[in-house]
């Protein structure tokens, strides 16, 4: 299932639901003004603008109102595709998809194991630090850049975030001479 909203500025105003990812193109490619700007492996729709005082826009035997009064015609509007899950089915399994960890979207198959390491990860640099004598806090939480690791309440260590938790060393005796490194 996947879901539709025209977005722009503070205004965010729902579609509909569509079946398959076809459909809702079916549907985007019936708006006036619809495209597509690629950014690397990255795709970003739009609508230019909405230029008739007001239209339906037909799809399958709905029918859809938009208005150029629901929008700045100075500014494009943005269109947010959003994949959800059917949470009815008997389906046993974790859903597709992805949580929000802090500032940090990580995939539902492996956000348990993300934050078990990333815990598993703060507390043994939070007990090196110690024993090499620094106090050591977390602060930042829900900030933009997510929770920071701060040392002697002052110093910024680390954030949180995943290249915390899969790219810094987590043995021991690497840590310590990372630690050497940058501090």
């Amino acid at each position: 299932m996947y879901t539709v909203a025209l977005v722009q500025e503070e205004r965010y105003i729902d579609i509909g639901i569509f079946d398959t990812l076809e459909n809702v193109f079916t549907f985007l490619n019936a708006i006036p003004n619809f495209y597509i700007e690629t950014d690397g492996n990255f795709k970003y729709y739009y609508i230019s603008e909405i230029t008739d005082f007001f239209q339906y826009i037909k799809y399958k035997n709905k029918l859809i109102p938009l208005t150029k009064y629901s929008f700045d015609p100075q500014h494009k509007i943005e269109v947010i595709i959003k994949e959800l899950p059917f949470l009815e089915d008997d389906v046993n399994q974790i859903i597709n998809g992805y949580t929000l960890v802090d500032a940090y979207a990580i995939d539902n198959q492996k956000v348990k194991e993300y934050i078990e390491l990333r815990e598993e990860k703060y507390n043994l640099y939070k007990q090196i630090l110690t024993e090499m004598g620094y106090k050591v806090s977390r602060s930042y939480r829900y900030s933009q850049d997510g929770e920071a690791i701060i040392l002697n309440d002052k110093i910024f260590f680390s954030h949180l975030d995943p290249i915390f938790t899969y790219d810094l060393p987590a043995d021991k005796e690497e840590i310590l001479k990372y630690l050497k490194k940058v501090l």
